[in-house]
């Protein structure tokens, strides 16, 4: 019994230090971890837009906002707190471009890129002042004048007007264009993969040659009314949830070389942070079908790792068998998360079925160890021990089991409210 308790100690003491080291290298590496860069370009939505609105597949009226503060941030995080409940207004001299844009198909996405490809119409309308603006600069709209910041792969791209500019009859002039694009995903979150969001942004601005766009010049203005996505619209292992449209004001931290700037030693260079230029998003979200996170994703680890939880109910003494089985459900683990991290990009922290990989990698070194125990004890234990002792093994296979169900149950509870 004496020789029992120390090996049961010496098993605890082994799992309390293997414990400590992982949680001691965990936050070592999260020390030395670079910060990441903070750049200034960030987008603000415009008040003047209202809420974003689209239809859902069940042809209800959503209107959401686009974040809780207000903000979308593309390529870069927020970095001007004290602006926070800042809003632009303009009066009825401002020029006025309505844009509108209707997304028939959306295909080839990628997480691994992230992109995807998109095609649809959109179309820009605009009264007198703005026309003269053009005629002043000798602008057309048909000529450049549509560019789209997220846009990848310009070699494969498509953005031809449907017929020439012209002026309806209420004498606004309008411009209509078919695209062809790809298009970058830059603000993807795969946070709680498999069952994350997924956005996919077509964002339209004005091409400035020579600075007479800016934000406070003209302002582009979505039109909710007509947008809208097409019948093609849908993607495979996704539900739409609906689209989503809004103004914002892009703000760049540079003046692209338009100012002269003072050049004396010690001297204070000018502020270039009111380079701003209006902008539309158009944004069809969707949300991963659950049952196919389930089925695609979970469902082999789920298998797996029920092996490991119902191998302890073997017999005691088969411990060739009961030993081999930790080690084969190691290596499975492995290759199922690098299969399906495969499909997803680089990211800098662990999606929530990492997480879930994590707990059953926990519990399949724990039954080793287990096993491990029971095996060496039986292999030294006198002939008429053996039956208590497998008993007492019987027990203790129990035990795990309970704590191993409870422990993966409250593990994935609690990585997903964090």
């Amino acid at each position: 019994m004496l020789h029992k308790a120390k090996t049961i100690r010496k098993v605890f003491w082994l799992l309390v230090v293997l414990g400590a080291l992982i949680v001691a290298a965990v936050n070592l590496f999260s020390v030395y971890e670079p910060v990441a860069y903070r750049s200034s370009d960030y987008l603000i939505q415009e008040s003047r837009s209202g809420d974003l609105r689209g239809m859902g597949s069940g042809g209800e009226r959503l209107v959401r906002n686009l974040s809780k503060s207000g903000r979308r941030h593309f390529g870069g995080v927020f970095d001007g707190e004290s602006q926070r409940g800042e809003e632009y207004r303009f009066d009825d001299k401002t020029p006025v471009v309505r844009i509108g844009i209707y997304n028939d198909n959306n295909y080839g996405e990628s997480l691994v890129t992230p992109s995807f490809a998109s095609t649809g119409f959109v179309w820009m309308r605009w009264k007198e002042d703005f026309q003269r603006i053009l005629d002043d600069n000798r602008l057309a709209p048909d000529k450049g004048l549509l560019n789209f910041p997220n846009q990848v792969e310009s070699w494969f791209s498509l953005l031809d007007p449907v017929g020439a500019p012209r002026q309806l009859d209420n004498g606004d002039y309008y411009q209509q264009f078919m695209y062809d694009q790809n298009f970058y995903i830059d603000n993807l979150d795969l946070r709680k993969y498999p069952f994350s969001n997924l956005g996919l942004p077509v964002e339209v601005e004005l091409n400035d040659p020579s600075d007479i766009f800016r934000f406070e010049n003209v302002r582009l203005v979505p039109d909710l009314n007509d947008s809208g996505v097409g019948s093609h619209i849908g993607l495979d292992g996704y539900v739409m949830e609906g689209w989503r449209m809004a103004e914002f004001r892009h703000h760049y931290p540079t003046s692209f070389g338009l100012r002269d700037h003072k050049s004396q030693a010690g001297a204070e260079r000018e502020d270039p942070t009111d380079f701003n230029y209006s902008q539309i998003i158009f944004d069809v979200d969707y949300f991963k079908s659950t049952w196919t996170g389930i089925w695609m994703a979970f469902l082999p680890l789920m298998v797996t790792l029920l092996i490991v939880v119902l191998s302890p109910s073997l017999a005691s003494n088969l411990w060739e068998v009961r030993i081999a089985i930790p080690t084969t459900v190691l290596l499975t683990l492995v290759f199922l998360q690098q299969a399906y991290r495969s499909t997803l990009p680089e990211l800098s922290y662990l999606t929530y079925l990492d997480e879930i990989y994590g707990l059953g990698y926990v519990v399949t070194l724990c039954s080793f160890l287990q096993f491990m125990w029971g095996s060496n004890k039986l292999s030294m234990a006198p002939e008429d021990e053996e039956l208590q002792l497998i008993d007492t093994i019987n027990q203790i296979d129990l035990r795990f089991q309970v704590a191993a169900v409870v422990f993966l149950v409250v593990g994935s509870i609690v990585f997903w409210l964090l």
